[in-house]
């Protein structure tokens, strides 16, 4: 009823306005308890929080070397982190809507996995996760509702940056294995383009997560590699 209500008020607008259908993105809904829920998951709403979140942990880490709380060695490896987030963000940004979206996810995984490293060392926290169950909190207090296949890519980016945390995994095979996961997202991306996904498209993407799952699993089991 919402959505139908939205497209009724889009056709009576002047043509001007019409012209820009990134509009709807920008449209919020209040419920009844007071919340604002973004019905869509506009890009450029989703990096700039990416965006802001690094810059906050970069601040961080900078006030918590110069005064002696972190150790060296935990500043190179997040400060190494951040950087590689920061290269990841420009590419999510110059791709469509729907492939920038599956990448956001995997963005998020990691300057949450960052914000958690930073809170054991520093021994309080510093920074409340952006995803929390199921919702992704963006600027302004917004949030955004998670589906199905961005989750299972959510659990994918956490267990690469655990092995590669716990050193068994190279940074070199997360890379690769990451950049599967980007081209999985391409795949959604065009499925997508005719509408939500159906039962075969659906299957056919966690067909593909599984087989990363698996990558990961034996990657994990072998001879450790090089950070």
């Amino acid at each position: 009823m919402l959505t139908i209500l939205l497209l009724s008020l889009l056709r009576t607008l002047p043509a001007e306005c019409q012209e820009k259908p990134e509009r709807l993105d920008e449209v919020q809904v209040t419920t009844s308890s007071g919340t604002t829920r973004l019905i869509a998951k506009p890009k450029s709403v989703m990096i700039s929080t990416l965006t802001e979140r690094r810059h906050k942990l970069e601040s961080i880490v900078a006030n918590a070397s110069a005064d002696g709380t972190l150790p060296e060695a935990s500043r190179s490896e997040i400060n190494s982190e951040l950087e590689r987030i920061a290269h990841e963000e420009e590419l999510a940004a110059s791709q469509s809507n729907q492939t920038c979206n599956s990448k956001v996810m995997g963005l998020a995984r990691s300057l949450d996995d960052v914000g958690f490293k930073l809170n054991t060392a520093l021994k309080r926290e510093v920074v409340t996760p952006l995803v929390q169950g199921t919702q992704f909190a963006v600027n302004s207090g917004d949030w955004i509702d998670i589906d199905d296949v961005a989750m299972r890519r959510w659990d994918l980016e956490g267990r690469i940056a655990k092995h590669v945390a716990d050193g068994k995994m190279s940074q070199e095979n997360a890379a690769e294995l990451r950049k599967t996961l980007d081209a999985i997202g391409e795949k959604e991306s065009t499925m997508r383009a005719d509408g939500d996904l159906d039962l075969k498209e659906s299957r056919l993407l966690y067909g593909e997560f599984d087989r990363v799952a698996s990558q990961i699993e034996r990657q994990s089991k072998g001879k450790p590699g090089r950070k």
